[in-house]
């Protein structure tokens, strides 16, 4: 009997503890429901349409939705913009969000679209399972400007072309008995290098004892040279080599004295030297030498006397005016 009279206080007890906590259960439940269907969707850039009808729809997929909302805490936030809504849930402490891209979405379905995933996204902020919010970047340092220099021009190849007209006294030979002439000269300068074909034609005279003896010396010579310049003056210096016809023509000055001609090529190698100074633009001013060896001499012989000959150390003086082209 004692037995038996615990154990009915013990259910007694029981009941009674079960009795007392089913209206606190129930209000607790009631509470939280009130709470979820207080849940308003706030936007400023949505339409007030498709908020109305997500917030109905919402309240339809909550009914069923066991969530326990810490004082009411619980709040929804809509953004929309061109065709892509996102969804912010604030609930308990705990924040996160999701993205929507309704852009395929069937206008009148999109509604329907955002209320499933707002209470999805509810749950899942409330169990703590959906990704937060992303951070804010953080503020960019400050960096110095870079000064980046703009490129450079690449300045054109100058090249320009030249020609000239000279005067010369050329002297073959050790001995001083210059012939005079001119002639034209062209060049053409690329950079620093400058490239030049002459052509040259000199005459002059020889009076041995015997009778007179006209040289005539033509030749066209080719010139590879170094050149620096400024705006008012120019230098080249360099090395050519010639190639020429000779004539040597005698007349007696006796009766009794025969006289020949005698003609040839001649040839020599030289180095060479000028110094243009501007006049006024395209004229210039230059001056000119020449020192060479014939290598392939033309000779001519007087009986008894030295004979005349393009042949040994030769050398060239010239003035000439010139045209920049």
């Amino acid at each position: 009997m004692i037995r038996s009279f615990g154990i009915g206080r013990s259910l007694a007890a029981v009941a009674a503890f079960v009795v007392a906590l089913t209206p606190r259960l129930a209000r607790a439940q009631t509470n939280d429901a009130e709470a979820l269907d207080s849940i308003q969707i706030e936007s400023s850039t949505c339409a007030h349409v498709l908020i109305d009808d997500a917030q109905s729809l919402l309240r339809v997929e909550l009914k069923n939705t066991n969530l326990a909302v810490a004082g009411g805490a619980a709040r929804l936030f809509l953004s929309c913009s061109d065709q892509v809504s996102l969804i912010r849930a604030s609930i308990n402490g705990h924040e996160s969000s999701r993205q929507l891209d309704l852009a395929h979405t069937d206008p009148a379905l999109q509604s329907r679209v955002i209320a499933l995933a707002a209470a999805e996204l509810l749950r899942d902020t409330a169990n703590g399972e959906a990704e937060p919010p992303p951070l804010p970047p953080p503020p960019a340092a400050a960096v110095e400007p870079i000064e980046i220099e703009p490129p450079r021009k690449l300045e054109p190849v100058s090249s320009s072309n030249h020609l000239l007209a000279f005067g010369t006294l050329e002297n073959f030979g050790a001995s001083f008995a210059p012939l005079s002439g001119g002639g034209l000269a062209f060049s053409h300068d690329l950079r620093q290098l400058a490239v030049g074909l002459d052509s040259t034609l000199a005459s002059g005279e020889r009076n041995p004892s015997l009778g007179r003896v006209n040289i005539v010396a033509a030749d066209l010579s080719l010139r590879l040279g170094y050149r620096c310049s400024s705006r008012a003056w120019s230098g080249e210096i360099g090395l050519g080599h010639a190639l020429g016809f000779a004539r040597l023509s005698a007349s007696a000055g006796a009766t009794n004295v025969s006289a020949a001609s005698v003609n040839g090529l001649w040839a020599g190698p030289f180095v060479y030297g000028a110094f243009d100074a501007t006049l006024s633009e395209p004229l210039y001013l230059e001056i000119g030498a020449q020192l060479g060896a014939v290598t392939f001499p033309v000779r001519g012989t007087v009986e008894h006397e030295a004979d005349i000959e393009v042949a040994g150390l030769w050398s060239r003086v010239s003035l000439g005016l010139g045209l920049n082209l």
